[in-house]
């Protein structure tokens, strides 16, 4: 039987807001429970899983200073900042509008993840435009680009208007804004 949530701050806790205390708490009694888990199960005694839990639902609320780490993306963005940065999100994949999340959403790590993702698409489309020049193989190579940047629109604002922080494919990877 797994214990439930302590409310009360222990003295180990960092002085943060409180959603951020319960968070450490917890993260510190999951800790316990998945060593003791996993030493009774396999007789051995190493870190916690790989994996995170899957009793732990998928947008645990995390401090904006936490989006950096691997953990953070496994658990998905502050829920509260995804909805009040939704709109700013999509409106960053709409071509030079990138521009919008980075002036009006400097604090939000979801706007300035897709502001990101927005000014990587924007680059995209400036590069099949100059190669769309060049004649013939040119402009065929322009035409695969142009449909692969739709798709790639599509699927940043589906993104983004679903509250996720997935990396565009082929261009996504890279990170030109922190």
């Amino acid at each position: 039987m797994l214990p439930g949530p302590r409310l009360a701050v222990s003295a180990s806790a960092p002085r943060c807001p409180r959603f951020v205390q319960l968070v450490f708490i917890n993260t510190k009694a999951l800790k316990r429970i998945f060593m003791s888990n996993e030493n009774e199960t396999t007789g051995t005694s190493s870190s916690m899983p790989s994996s995170p839990p899957s009793s732990m639902p998928s947008s645990a609320p995390m401090s904006a200073s936490l989006y950096d780490t691997p953990s953070a993306m496994a658990y998905g963005p502050d829920p509260a900042d995804v909805e009040k940065n939704k709109v700013m999100a999509i409106i960053a994949y709409l071509g030079i509008l990138f521009v919008v999340p980075l002036l009006a959403a400097k604090e939000s790590p979801f706007a300035m993840y897709h502001a990101n993702q927005g000014l990587m698409l924007f680059l995209f489309g400036v590069v099949v435009g100059v190669i769309g020049i060049i004649p013939f193989v040119g402009w065929v190579v322009a035409i695969a680009g142009v449909i692969a940047q739709l798709v790639f629109l599509v699927m940043g604002i589906l993104n983004a208007a679903n509250g996720q922080m997935k990396p565009l494919p082929l261009i996504g990877g890279y990170t030109l804004l922190k």
